[in-house]
């Protein structure tokens, strides 16, 4: 009974010392899942999704034909400041229209575009609206998500009315 005692005692203690091993896997697991999730997100930052460009609309050539859609349907002059990388829609081949992909290699163009295209608004092209955006990972989107309705609901608890005020309630 005692060798057995002792023998479980033992393993108990092997167990106790590879447990802190363990630990320390883990959290360098969780950091660098961490700096992957971030290095995609910036990877994504300067690409621009375009919404509602009829599926076809591009034909043989997408680096033309955005470059088409960013002058006329914008209105902005495309120097070549706007050079991009190959823009490509996203996704499988539906009765959905795809997104287009645009990835600028220069901040100004990227940042002129969205600016341009958050101004004008309601931008149409072929009776359909198309709608320019940053390429955002689910996470990001998720996050900013779970801050609204947090905010949304502290501002209700507080009984202040509407969310945005000028003034504190």
């Amino acid at each position: 009974m005692t060798k057995a005692k002792t023998q479980i005692s033992a393993l108990e203690d092997r167990g106790q010392s590879q447990g802190a091993p363990v630990k320390t896997v883990v959290k360098t697991i969780m950091q660098l899942q961490g700096r992957i999730i971030y290095l995609k997100d910036a990877s994504r930052r300067i690409n621009i999704c375009i919404v509602g460009v009829v599926e076809d609309a591009e034909g043989r050539d997408m680096q033309g034909f955005v470059k088409r859609l960013i002058s006329e349907a914008l209105d902005i002059e495309v120097t070549p400041d706007f050079e991009k990388e190959r823009p490509h829609r996203t996704g499988q081949w539906s009765s959905r229209d795809r997104h287009v992909l645009v990835r600028f290699l220069r901040f100004r163009a990227w940042e002129a575009v969205l600016r341009v295209a958050r101004e004008k608004g309601r931008v149409t092209r072929e009776g359909k609206r198309v709608s320019s955006f940053q390429d955002l990972s689910q996470n990001i989107i998720q996050r900013s998500k779970r801050s609204l309705m947090e905010l949304k609901s502290s501002y209700k608890r507080r009984d202040c009315g509407t969310l945005w005020h000028t003034r504190p309630c």
